[in-house]
């Protein structure tokens, strides 16, 4: 059960307050970025911690943050500590003028923090955070020495929509002009990756290595067997917080005109 003590009373004014969060300027095809919308990231925060007792007073870590809503959110709702982790420092550039917005608004300091760096080396970087950092240093704010580095990880991973195609393959082996400096450092971010198949599961399966409670994770409807059958084959139970929404996701492929209304499962992967 949940935290009967949470700040809010009132979900519709819980929301409300994170309808302030900005989107991404450009958003990176390659990445795969796409805003959690408010409602979306309201219901699935309140969800959580009514059903679960998963957010408030719990250290979380947002796990592909973009430009913050999830962490912000869970921080907005009670959470003890949240640190969000991108590998775009656009992205987080955003971020933390969201943090700002959000606080000028309720007129009180998050318990958010934001660093740059890719899933891979999500859970080093962690475990070197001190527990009293000085001012202006992010914290984890608890002990590292547990199996796992926090409580919950929430993620909206890469879907496992996006291909690089041949134009982009050019640019890879191409030095950088005033045309494609922009697309080469998107391309710099991926390394050698040519697409972005099983994405969404390997973000997953870092979150389980780094969470001591639980990992919620957002996902295409068609990948929930795929998703599931793994979880299941490490000895986790998928099917507590298990639920389908609507999800818009923005234009992938240059030949799009527009994004799709798309459905999609929310998961709460947690040992048996």
């Amino acid at each position: 059960p949940g935290n009967r003590d949470m700040p809010w009373r009132k979900k519709w004014q819980y929301q409300s307050v994170l309808d302030d969060v900005e989107n991404f300027e450009s958003p990176k095809r390659e990445l795969e970025q796409h805003l959690t919308p408010a409602e979306i990231s309201a219901n699935w925060m309140w969800d959580a911690e009514e059903r679960c007792g998963d957010i408030v007073g719990k250290t979380v870590l947002d796990l592909g943050c973009g430009t913050g809503m999830l962490g912000l959110a869970a921080a907005v709702l009670g959470a003890s500590h949240v640190i969000g982790v991108d590998i775009d420092p656009d992205a987080l550039e955003i971020a933390l003028e969201n943090r700002n917005t959000l606080e000028e608004s309720l007129e009180e300091p998050l318990p958010i923090d934001f660093i740059q760096a890719d899933v891979n080396s999500v859970k080093g970087i962690l475990q070197a955070l001190p527990s009293n950092p000085g001012a202006g240093e992010p914290s984890v704010g608890f002990g590292v020495e547990r199996c796992g580095v926090v409580d919950v990880v929430l993620t909206n991973p890469p879907w496992g929509n996006w291909k690089q195609d041949k134009t982009q393959k050019a640019l890879k082996g191409k030095s950088k002009t005033k045309k494609s400096s922009k697309k080469n450092d998107v391309l710099a971010l991926l390394g050698s990756r040519t697409n972005n198949e099983g994405e969404d599961w390997r973000f997953v399966e870092i979150g389980l290595a780094l969470a001591t409670r639980a990992v919620w994770s957002l996902h295409g409807l068609e990948a929930y067997e795929t998703i599931c059958k793994k979880a299941q084959g490490l000895g986790l139970d998928c099917s507590q917080g298990a639920t389908k929404i609507k999800f818009e996701l923005p234009q992938l492929k240059s030949f799009h005109k527009q994004g799709a209304e798309v459905d999609a499962v929310l998961l709460r992967h947690a040992r048996r």
